[in-house]
């Protein structure tokens, strides 16, 4: 690892020891450190890098900084481009030939997890040389700990792979300061070993299917069938309503469950006679498994000469790539590769094994049609199969997409939409909204668009709204206006830049409508965070301003029930922008650094005489109490005509787009 970066380009105040702290058990170690040496936390200056940390600190009154001061607008756009390059100098690396039935969904998955791998690897080293610029470090103290590689399922970073440690060792050394490692427990990989062997519980799944594989054969008969790659993100309320049309259609869904699980589910139904109602199995006639690892059993001597394919690829992306992967003097392609050959070598590889269970099922159904709200894994590798006996594939996107409006936007977007509505393989695409087809037409396509309007977006109950105020927000006073912000950050292992919050900036904007709603008396804000996100309500609330006008909403309340009780969401890009507008909810997009706007928008600061709009953007907290004081007094307290919302949405006659396809190729 080599130094070059200049440290002397800001001025910095006085000499300090810098502690860097990701995780609660470093936390924690940290404080055991200093109370070993008789040293005083409160000598450092501690940098949480999680929300974790900086709630464990708040807990004990301890003093830190956040990321805000060094992951800028700047640090953004820079890893943004550079993440890119690197890419595009790995696209077509990754070439495993004629060895498998799906190197198209190898390729993808391999750049795909390749990018968060570099994100998280250039986004450690920012935050680190921007620590170093920014202050006179003295020393910096950090945990260190082995990284043993395992394999996961899905192969993102897992929390026991730990790297800040490891390149602050690094910067500290080229700056010529000291390193002091903080003493920590070994960590547990919580992974699997790298290995695609039977255990006993493999060999009783297999049994399973071996078995019943038959029973779901028949079930299905020579019935056509329409193929559904995942029941999630409202896909089941979009098969009930096609179902009802196609009675005589047969719905099957491939899934990831294990085959004792879904012969279970497959029997209980046609015992109690309720398939078609229950309510895990839906509208499904059949579930089929897909995760059996037999194929490597029965034809070892396939296998082994895919893994061959798969080390020689990786041995010429590392005889060809190894000087690339530099950032600020820190060269971690060793890091970057060793995560490859040691996890997702081996998820790719299951894909390839799930594929040959997948092309056994296909050569006995009558499939007429796959649908899939994604195109990546296994909703990938089912289209690209299915392309290959001729069978069509129609993706619904379940993630918001629009058109780029300048080249950095376009680069995100564009690896958005590769898993969504340009995937090669879904050679068809619903355009729900205006916004999505104005995404489809700015990018270069082969696959056929049906303007649909929504189909999967989430929907209000306006009929019920007072009921489900009360349900869920009894304890606020009928007349304040609910603003909503629901959390759309990206955790450590799946980050993005530029058009994405981090998690500080999503509590500083939190911290600015705190704030506003309490100056402005008359709001009340819901804050909404992502259900994979392990906070609670009081957790986040440490990291707010005190205030009773907010309320951290429950996991049990769903979005389309705080939506339909929302009069004003807020937010800085996510998918649930387009489904406030679908629903009639006006959007206030709030970036207070001004980086990125999502939508065009009536823009709220001094200066400009503004006129009511579907939606407003401001991009200063000094605007931010104003702006939403005009929003109340000039859209939701007066008669906006509900056209402002119709350049957002299609019609519902364009539902008869998605029928008409359908029938057509359920047709004999």
């Amino acid at each position: 690892m080599v130094g070059g970066w200049n440290w002397e380009k800001t001025p910095r105040s006085r000499d300090v020891d810098v502690a860097l702290l990701e995780f609660e058990d470093e936390a924690r170690a940290f404080l055991d450190y200093c109370e070993s040496n008789s040293l005083s936390p409160r000598r450092f200056k501690i940098i949480a890098l999680s929300p974790k940390v900086q709630i464990f600190l708040k807990r004990m009154e301890i003093q830190y900084e956040n990321t805000l001061p060094y992951f800028t607008n700047e640090s953004h756009a820079r890893l943004m481009l550079k993440s890119e390059r690197w890419l595009r100098s790995l696209s077509g690396a990754f070439n495993l030939g004629g060895s498998t039935s799906i190197p198209g969904t190898c390729e993808n998955t391999f750049l795909f997890y390749a990018r968060f791998y570099i994100n998280h690897f250039l986004w450690v080293s920012e935050l680190i040389s921007e620590i170093f610029r920014k202050n006179r470090v003295s020393g910096v103290y950090a945990c260190a700990p082995v990284n043993d590689f395992c394999t996961h399922t899905p192969p993102l970073i897992h929390n026991s792979e730990r790297f800040i440690g490891h390149i602050a060792k690094v910067f500290a050394r080229d700056a010529g300061v000291e390193f002091v490692e903080i003493p920590l427990s070994p960590l547990q990989a919580c992974g699997h070993s790298a290995s695609l062997g039977a255990s006993p519980l493999d060999t009783f799944e297999e049994f399973v299917y071996t078995l019943f594989r038959p029973f779901w054969m028949h079930a299905l008969g020579k019935r056509k069938t329409i193929l559904l790659a995942s029941t999630g993100y409202n896909m089941r309320g979009l098969a009930l309503g096609l179902k009802s049309r196609f009675p005589e259609v047969a719905w099957a869904e491939f899934s990831s469950k294990k085959p004792s699980k879904c012969m279970a589910e497959f029997f209980l139904g046609k015992a109690l006679g309720i398939a078609a109602r229950n309510e895990k199995i839906g509208v499904l006639d059949a579930r089929l498994p897909i995760s059996a690892r037999r194929i490597f059993r029965r034809i070892p001597a396939k296998y082994h000469s895919l893994e061959m394919a798969v080390d020689n690829a990786l041995d010429d992306i590392e005889r060809s790539h190894s000087s690339l992967f530099t950032h600020r003097g820190v060269r971690f392609f060793d890091l970057f590769s060793e995560k490859i050959r040691k996890d997702l070598k081996f998820f790719i590889l299951k894909l390839h094994a799930e594929s040959e269970n997948v092309e056994d099922m296909l050569e006995h159904l009558d499939a007429r049609l796959l649908i899939s709200p994604l195109a990546r894994e296994r909703s990938l590798m089912v289209a690209e199969l299915c392309r290959k006996r001729g069978i069509p594939a129609l993706m619904v996107s379940h993630g918001t997409l629009k058109r780029p409006e300048n080249e950095i936007e376009r680069i995100e977007y564009r690896h958005m939409g590769e898993t969504l509505n340009l995937s090669p393989f879904y050679n068809y695409a619903a355009m729900q909204t205006p916004e999505m087809e104005r995404h489809f037409q700015s990018y270069k396509s082969g696959n056929t668009p049906i303007r649909t309007g929504p189909l999967i977006l989430a929907k209000t109950s306006p009929g019920q709204k007072e009921e489900i105020r009360k349900r869920i927000l009894g304890h606020v006073p009928s007349g304040k206006k609910i603003l909503l912000y629901p959390e759309s950050v990206r955790e450590r292992f799946s980050m993005r830049f530029q058009v994405f919050e981090t998690f500080d900036e999503f509590v500083s904007s939190l911290s600015d409508l705190v704030n506003a709603t309490d100056e402005l008396g008359d709001a009340h804000l819901v804050v909404r965070l992502h259900p994979g996100r392990n906070l609670s309500a009081d957790d986040m609330k440490l990291l707010l301003p005190e205030s009773e006008n907010i309320t951290i909403s429950s996991s049990k309340d769903s979005f389309p029930d705080i939506l339909t009780v929302t009069d004003l969401l807020v937010n800085f890009s996510s998918t649930v922008i387009e489904e406030a507008l679908q629903n009639s909810v006006p959007v206030l997009l709030y970036d207070r650094a001004g980086r990125y706007v999502h939508l065009p928008s009536q823009e709220l600061r001094p200066g400009i005489a503004p006129k009511p709009s579907a939606v407003y953007s401001i991009r200063s907290p000094a605007y931010l109490e104003g702006g939403l004081r005009w929003i109340f007094d000039n859209h939701l307290d007066s008669r906006v005509p509900e056209s402002i919302f119709n350049k957002y949405r299609f019609g519902p006659e364009h539902y008869a787009n998605l029928v008409e396809f359908v029938s057509e190729k359920v047709k004999d």
